[in-house]
């Protein structure tokens, strides 16, 4: 898979907590051949220092997507 990615902003709350924002596009193929574009996605995370070592506690995505099926498939159902 190849991944691009921008790192848009870094927001520390508290010297506890911080939010990272950034924006990318992706591209991969399935070993059955199933080939998916995530163009212009966007992404958070959370993070929090829990016992001084910084840890994901939320994270949440969205991307416009495109799905290539395989040629021998008959239904897009098997994928969804």
């Amino acid at each position: 898979m190849k991944i691009r990615l921008k790192l848009n902003r870094i927001k520390v709350f508290e010297e506890e907590t911080a939010m990272v924002l950034f924006e990318g596009k992706a591209k991969g193929e399935s070993k059955d051949g199933v080939i998916m574009n995530l163009n212009n996605f966007n992404a958070s995370m959370l993070f929090k220092k829990i016992d001084g070592e910084w840890k994901v506690v939320y994270t949440h995505e969205s991307a416009d997507q495109e799905i290539v099926m395989p040629a021998d498939s008959t239904s897009s159902q098997d994928y969804m």
